[in-house]
């Protein structure tokens, strides 16, 4: 009987230990890993971390303010990993407030008469962040307020890592962050005939100019970042997301109602489009290799009125001309390329999951669940 009673009390022992370790191991992996990709969750309220290696979620990060008082629930628009691997940045926006702000733009879209008091009687109380994590911990270090009812949509860092970027689509603005002191150390406003709404933006390698999508404008805000003054290149169409290739010879932008991927000579502004196959929903996002030859981008469509897609496209960005469409999954709208330029994670915001595209084959080769409605990725690596 004593000898039962004691192989219950081991057996309890090694079961608990067993428990435990399979409840640290996310949290153990996620310390010890070497590459790490991290999706902005929005309506999961949080950013999830893959492990590229073992192509599974090995943390989740709830954006969440325990601290206050109303337990502010905020959704993951955006997420860019610092240059210089040093910390993670969100674009955090409060979920209520967010909620009622896209919906009243998209409304306003379809049905600008209708709907143009829609969602004003809806008072903004809390602050829409900008939240700062650790890699090495994965924990949330600060959470900077911007101001209410913003949208903040997405953030980059320049290269030296010293200041950050954060466009706000309501406000027509463009927040640029010091990366020590965590204070917004200056405004440059988008002075357009209509709301200019800035998306997306991108940083030169020199570090002296951002290229904004500017939805409401259809143009490219070419942003000085020592004058926070705005010089305007029109488009075809809306743009959403923008990227630059690293030799910064070319700028790109993703051109939704056009169907097709914007490239601007940085040199003289001049613009060249690459089209998109005629069955093409609508590009969101966009990257480009390394070696700065081809940009991969996301055909999400979903909105204003296209169906959702399922294509990733292959562009040789010197010719202008999409070379490869690849089968992803429902949606894709966020992409990242990984240093190696080996594979591309995209993510589908209504399959809710993470596509890897192995680059050298143009093929999907796993697809990662995660949170709902994924946008933003980012890429990082240990350094």
């Amino acid at each position: 009987m004593k000898r039962k009673y004691l192989w219950l009390i081991g057996g309890t022992s090694v079961l608990l230990v067993v428990v435990a370790a399979f409840l640290l191991f996310p949290v153990m992996g996620a310390k010890n890993a070497n590459d790490k990709v991290y999706v902005a969750a929005e309506d999961a309220g949080r950013i999830d971390v893959i492990s590229p290696k073992s192509r599974s979620v090995i943390a989740k990060i709830d954006l969440a303010n325990k601290e206050d008082a109303d337990d502010t629930m905020y959704m993951a628009h955006n997420v860019q990993v610092a240059p210089d691997g040093k910390s993670v940045w969100v674009t955090a926006n409060a979920m209520a407030n967010h909620t009622a702000s896209l919906k009243t733009r998209i409304l306003n879209k379809l049905f600008p008469t209708a709907y143009a008091d829609e969602g004003h009687d809806e008072v903004a109380t809390s602050s829409d962040q900008v939240v700062v994590i650790d890699p090495l911990t994965d924990k949330i270090t600060r959470r900077i307020d911007i101001g209410t009812d913003l949208h903040l949509a997405h953030v980059v860092l320049t290269p030296d890592s010293k200041f950050a970027l954060a466009t706000s689509q309501n406000k027509a603005e463009v927040y640029k962050i010091d990366t020590e002191t965590f204070k917004v150390v200056g405004t440059a406003k988008a002075k357009t005939k209509t709301n200019a709404e800035p998306h997306g933006l991108r940083i030169s390698p020199d570090g002296k100019t951002a290229y904004v999508a500017l939805m409401g404008d259809k143009s490219i805000g070419k942003l000085n970042l020592s004058t926070l003054t705005f010089k305007y290149i029109p488009l075809n169409g809306t743009p959403v997301q923008t990227g630059i290739t690293a030799d910064g010879k070319y700028a790109l932008a993703s051109v939704f109602t056009d169907k097709s991927m914007a490239i601007v000579d940085t040199a003289n502004d001049s613009v060249r489009y690459a089209l998109f196959p005629s069955d093409a929903k609508g590009p969101l996002q966009l990257y480009p290799s390394s070696d700065a030859r081809y940009a991969y981008v996301a055909d999400q469509g979903n909105d204003f009125g296209q169906p959702a897609g399922n294509s990733l496209y292959k562009v040789d960005v010197q010719q202008a001309k999409t070379v490869q469409t690849i089968p992803v999954g429902t949606a894709p709208h966020g992409v990242v390329v990984s240093p190696d330029d080996r594979y591309t994670y995209v993510t589908n915001m209504e399959s809710d999951d993470v596509s890897v595209v192995d680059n050298s084959v143009g093929k999907e080769v796993a697809r990662i669940k995660v949170g709902k409605k994924p946008n933003g990725i980012s890429y990082w690596t240990k350094q």
